[in-house]
This record gives structure tokens, sequence and C-alpha cells, in this order.
């Protein structure tokens, strides 16, 4: 049974405190991880936790060239360092170029204007949905019985794992503004209109990665297009995953926009949209973002 009325967290000592963090993480990896020094080809896949991170790290991949299959034991995380888990000295071990995952706020990361960074971010709604069942997976989390009405008060409260969305998403988005090697895309973009979103990140890798994408009529991206199919990628999620989860909780669940009508009351979704108002008074233009998909938030 579980033990915990909210999923288990450890904490870790910051410049501006205590900053709360995945329950196997140590102090020592933090300070590791915070203290890294990109090489000039690293290239961050950044996001809030269950914002379409493998995703996008599995896109990024094929983008530069990488495999699209993956035989045997192969699988994709062989192919890119989760920093935050691991620290820098073992990312470094990694071989060039790097695809390096963080869930880090961009003023912990060892960010500068010649590595590359992609943000990826999914609306609140959505995001609170998937966190939940995400942690109801992991053991780790001493979390399996949980209540999502307890966990929605620790997403709001910022008390889980990487702190609170609506202090880190927005000054992602504000530095993608400030800065031409930081792109920021939406979780609901890519669903929507996969192809336009895949052109723009390519552009953003640079020229050569999107001639590669468009020669021979297309030919990669529609590859990539197919390869990335969310439904796809359910039918190899061993290739994603590979640590275990219940047959019922699979890494990848859904994946689409809107499912947080199906857990959320009518109160909790109201609290989001005031939060998300709120981070918009802070960070002008942040609440806007999803206006596209007013009908489904």
């Amino acid at each position: 049974m579980c033990a915990h009325k909210y999923p288990v967290v450890t904490k870790v000592s910051t410049s501006n405190g205590d900053y709360p963090i995945t329950s196997f993480v140590t102090q020592e990896i933090f300070d590791s991880a915070v203290a890294y020094k990109p090489d000039p080809d690293d290239l961050f896949i950044c996001s809030f936790p269950k914002n379409g991170t493998t995703w996008t790290i599995y896109i990024l991949h094929m983008l530069r060239g990488g495999c699209m299959d993956f035989a045997g034991e192969d699988n994709l995380s062989k192919y890119y360092a989760c920093m935050d888990f691991i620290g820098g000295e073992k990312t470094k071990e990694l071989a060039q170029p790097r695809m390096i995952q963080t869930h880090l706020r961009c003023n912990q990361l060892p960010i500068n204007d010649t590595n590359k960074y992609v943000f990826v971010a999914r609306n609140p709604k959505d995001t609170v949905v998937s966190f939940y069942y995400h942690t109801k997976g992991f053991d780790f989390y001493e979390f399996s019985d949980g209540k999502f009405d307890d966990f929605f008060d620790h997403f709001v409260d910022g008390k889980h794992d990487f702190g609170d969305y609506f202090d880190m998403v927005p000054y992602w988005w504000e530095e993608s503004i400030k800065r031409k090697n930081v792109h920021f895309l939406l979780y609901e973009d890519l669903k929507s209109n996969f192809e336009c979103e895949l052109e723009k990140m390519a552009k953003f890798m640079g020229e050569d990665c999107h001639e590669s994408l468009l020669k021979n009529d297309k030919a990669k991206l529609k590859a990539i297009a197919e390869k990335a199919q969310i439904n796809t990628m359910k039918k190899n999620l061993n290739k994603f995953m590979p640590r275990k989860r219940p047959d019922d909780l699979p890494f990848v669940r859904k994946g689409v926009i809107g499912d947080w009508r199906n857990v959320l009351n009518q109160k909790q979704s109201q609290l989001l949209d005031d939060k998300l108002k709120e981070a918009g008074k802070k960070h002008p233009g942040f609440d806007r973002l999803w206006d596209n998909y007013r009908e489904d938030l």
C-alpha cells in the first residue's frame, strides 16, 4: 500500500534556498549538474516534467542523423544524458555530440550564447494529470495508491520534484525571447501541426539539418513524422523507457490535448486558469501562449 499522502521527493540546497528534486538525486549529483561546463556542440533538451520531453528527444535524435529504430538491447536512453539524475561528470562520459536532457530552471543551468537549447512546454492542466500518472507508476515516489486531489494540491504548491511549473516555464519562455539559441515550442503545436514544427526545429538546428530534412522530396521529414507518432512509439515503449512500469500505467499514456477534462473538477480547472493569469501578469504574454487551444483548455 502507498505509505504517503504525497509523492516522496528530496530537497537539495541552492543559492536560492531548498529545491525539491527526485528522491534518488543527491546534493552531490545536483551540484555536479549545475556546475557542468558544456562543450560547444552539446544540445540541451529542456522541459518541465511530463511536457513531451522524451518525444522531443527522439525527434531531435532523428533530426541529427540518429537511428530511427532500435535493434536488440538498443534504446533511446543510450543516446542522451539525464543530467539532473546523473550529474555533470557522468554526462561528460557520453560521446559527442551530446544530447542533454534537463528539467532544471534556466537560472540553474550553465546557459550561454553558444549552445543550443530546445524547450518544450505543455499546458498546465494536461501537465498535472500526466505528472500524476507518472508518479504513480514509479516506485521511488512511493505513491502507487496516491489520490489525484492530493497530488493536485502538491502540484499547485510547487512541492513536487522540480518545483513550481509557474515559476519555471515562464522564465524559459522569456529566455527564448532574449536568446536566439533557445527554441521554445508548445507540445500542443507539435501535436497539431507536426511537420511545420519539425521544420522549425530543423531550421533552429542549422542549415545542414534543414536541408537534410527536405531533400529527396522530404523523405526524412516523412520518415520522422511516421516514427514519432505517439501510437507508433507506444508499440515499442521499452525502447523509450527501459525502467519497468505497471502495464496499466505506461510511460507514454495518451499523449493527447485536453485529457484533463476526464480528471480535473471545475474548481481545480479554475485554479489553474487563475495561476496562468497570474503568471501572465509577471511575464506578459505567457498566459496567451495557448490561445489557439481555448476549446481544449
